[in-house]
């Protein structure tokens, strides 16, 4: 029923545990690693939340078409889906670097999320307005959590 390791906490370990706190232990890179890592992917999504930020404010402006924003953002929506999975198959962060990890991948899905809004399948699901105002909601979340992740990467470097 578990093992009593002191002011009253007993605790239940599973039986596996040594197992995955190895395999755990052994895929977890270094800070230094991690940064090397996800630098690139940081300076690539803060150019496409740049980008994205532009190019859907000139689509709300009927500055652009739909049909012209697809056109002109096909390469940088392409970007954000590919960006996505970079991320995803980043080492696991060190305790040190868990912010910056999770940061970067809310990042990331925020990013990934305006290419899934403007795909053929989802055509049907909502209106050019509310997938206009989904993306730049987006967008702006993008840019906001990007502010908070390099205020996290300035404390850890």
């Amino acid at each position: 029923m578990g093992e009593n390791v002191g002011d009253g906490l007993i605790v239940d370990w599973i039986s596996y545990y040594a197992d995955v706190a190895r395999i755990s232990a052994g895929s977890k890179a270094t800070k230094e690693e991690l940064l090397a890592a996800a630098e690139p992917l940081i300076e690539l999504l803060d150019d496409l939340i740049q980008y994205l930020r532009k190019a859907l404010n000139s689509l709300e402006t009927s500055q652009l078409t739909k049909a012209e924003f697809l056109e002109r953002s096909q390469g940088h929506l392409r970007k954000a889906a590919e960006a996505y999975r970079e991320v995803g198959d980043l080492p696991s962060a060190p305790y040190e670097c868990s912010e910056v990890d999770n940061l970067l991948q809310q990042i990331a899905g925020s990013v990934d999320n305006i290419p899934l809004l403007y795909s053929p399948e989802s055509s049907a699901k909502w209106t050019d307005a509310s997938r206009l105002s989904q993306a730049i909601q987006q967008v702006e979340d993008a840019s906001n959590t990007m502010q908070d992740l390099k205020y996290e990467l300035r404390k850890v470097r």
